[in-house]
């Protein structure tokens, strides 16, 4: 299961109706053109988390968490990443099979430290993507070089913004430090390394996440620098960069 397509994982996040997914464990309320419910992340007398049909989020405006169907689904239930992905996908409907990637002979197999890079590595990216939604000085530089959300979603392109996403990923994706730090996400001082930038993943043969590029916004020196080398990303592994670059410089 560690190595489904990021198009299959997409997909199934894109399909979920994430109303439907939140009001099968809260109550919730019509507000408006939106939903609203007690937060259960905090304690919370007043409905005070929104979920928007339309974009496809949720938002505390007490305790600030957020997120899409999966981000819920995972800080809820408490779910690793990929069960999380599993449980969409009964939870929509979807007869994809699963086993099939578990036991493919054509897929070498990862140790149990490079599996846990790339669950920490998809989960990033898709904070980093959800990101640019949340930015104006991002989405205005994508808009600038004419890239619609079809070519952001295609070549897995979003932004890592001065401070937040290492929170999210202890706080509501359950990664220790160290973890992040091993998939090259912070470093030794558990700063993260590619804040204030637009990021693009770079993928291996199978499609699996194992680093990133990021391009800084605004005069933020360097221009461009990318994950530090991981068990399983070697700076010659690059190729994948070239791609997106031809985007943005």
């Amino acid at each position: 299961m560690k190595n489904i397509p990021e198009h299959i994982i997409n997909e199934i996040i894109e399909s979920t109706d994430i109303v439907a997914l939140i009001s099968s464990f809260l109550n919730l309320s019509k507000k408006g053109k939106d939903f609203v419910g007690l937060c259960p992340f905090h304690g919370d007398n007043t409905p005070s988390m929104s979920i928007s049909s339309e974009k496809q989020i949720f938002k505390c405006f007490s305790c600030n968490v957020g997120g899409n169907s999966l981000n819920f689904l995972m800080k809820y239930k408490n779910f690793k990443y990929l069960e999380a992905i599993k449980y969409l996908a009964d939870f929509n409907g979807h007869s994809f099979d699963f086993s099939s990637y578990e036991t493919a002979k054509n897929i070498p197999k990862y140790t149990k430290n490079q599996e846990l890079i790339i669950e920490t590595l998809k989960a990033a990216n898709l904070l980093y993507k959800n990101s640019v939604y949340e930015n104006k000085d991002a989405q205005e530089y994508l808009k600038k070089r004419m890239l619609d959300t079809n070519i952001l979603d295609y070549f897995n392109i979003g932004f890592s913004p001065e401070i937040g996403i290492k929170e999210k990923l202890v706080n509501e994706f359950n990664f220790k430090n160290f973890e992040l730090n091993k998939a090259g996400i912070i470093n030794s001082e558990f700063n993260e390394i590619l804040r204030k930038r637009i990021t693009f993943a770079i993928t291996n043969n199978l499609g699996d996440i194992i680093a990133f590029s990021g391009r800084a916004l605004g005069d933020l020196k360097p221009k461009y620098i990318n994950s530090p080398e991981t068990e399983l990303f070697k700076k010659m592994l690059l190729y994948t960069i070239i791609q997106r670059k031809n985007f943005v410089i």
